[in-house]
């Protein structure tokens, strides 16, 4: 087991140190070169599995563990980083924190609703994710068989940098759902952290699994709009008088509606998170810091 361990932590030393050098100075990624310059025992003490998971317990909010975790990311030479929380019955997450939109593109990701042919998100709703992938957008094209918003999603993800993704797909603990961890990163990254390191990455991404909480309202880092702000403000006030146990004759009177319009908001607010019940779709909105119960 010590052994073991410790081989892991040269293999992790090695790529750190030595892969930038071999590489031209132009495609270097600039989180190795800022590491090069840092005395070896801090790079051991911050970069050693022990290390991340330290720094990651010291965090002192929801917020700043989010940060770490996209920090640590881009130090092992990811340019992004995604989880998205999923409940078995659901194709949709329960809530996501994403990096890669610091890029851009977001607006147009969600105004073109790209997220229906999401090259990540479509295998897991699909059923047919790997529970650690690497998924190359160049390979699927030359795969051929994409439709035209498929080619479209694919050029405007290359357009703002996203080529290549390491995917775990994780288990829960609680057995009730499933935790989707991304490392966005050039192609020959992925192929080095995949060669070399994907031992490694694995446990990073369930420390990162297990750390991750969903955004809230007062700490917004990494949100995705299309999941947090997509309900109307009707709507909202529904579910919160529902989260508070008041009935629809009483949330009618309570906000001056008819009972019909209370029970149309309640339900278009079910079909927009794909919650089956009342019950989900309060427990899905409490999740997203959608209300407050």
């Amino acid at each position: 087991m010590m052994l073991s361990h410790h081989f892991a932590l040269i293999s992790f030393r090695f790529f750190r140190i030595i892969y930038p050098l071999t590489c031209p100075l132009e495609t270097r990624p600039k989180p190795f070169l800022a590491k090069i310059a840092k005395d070896s025992m801090t790079r051991q003490d911050g970069h050693s599995i022990a290390g991340i998971f330290i720094r990651l317990q010291n965090s002192e909010s929801a917020g700043e563990t989010w940060d770490i975790c996209v920090e640590i990311a881009r130090e092992l030479g990811a340019d992004a980083l995604n989880i998205a929380k999923f409940k078995d019955a659901s194709p949709a997450p329960v809530w996501m924190r994403v990096s890669t939109h610091e890029r851009g593109g977001l607006e147009e990701y969600v105004a073109n609703d790209y997220m229906s042919v999401d090259p990540v998100l479509v295998p897991r709703a699909k059923g047919v994710m790997k529970e650690v992938d690497h998924i190359s957008l160049h390979r699927n094209i030359a795969a051929g068989g994409l439709s035209e918003k498929e080619l479209e999603c694919y050029d405007h993800l290359m357009t703002y940098g996203q080529s290549d993704y390491i995917t775990f797909l994780l288990r829960d603990q609680d057995d009730e759902g499933e935790t989707l961890v991304v490392f966005s990163c050039t192609a020959l990254v992925a192929e080095t952290l995949k060669s070399q390191l994907l031992d490694q990455l694995n446990i990073i991404a369930n420390l990162f699994a297990l750390h991750a909480v969903p955004p809230t309202p007062q700490q917004p880092e990494g949100k995705v709009p299309l999941l947090y702000e997509f309900l109307s403000d009707r709507e909202k006030n529904v579910l919160n008088c529902l989260a508070r146990g008041m009935h629809n004759e009483q949330i009618a009177h309570h906000l001056g509606i008819s009972e019909v319009t209370v029970r149309m908001h309640s339900s278009n607010a079910r079909k927009k998170m794909n919650a089956t019940t009342r019950a989900q779709a309060i427990a899905l909105a409490l999740s997203r810091g959608l209300i407050q119960g």
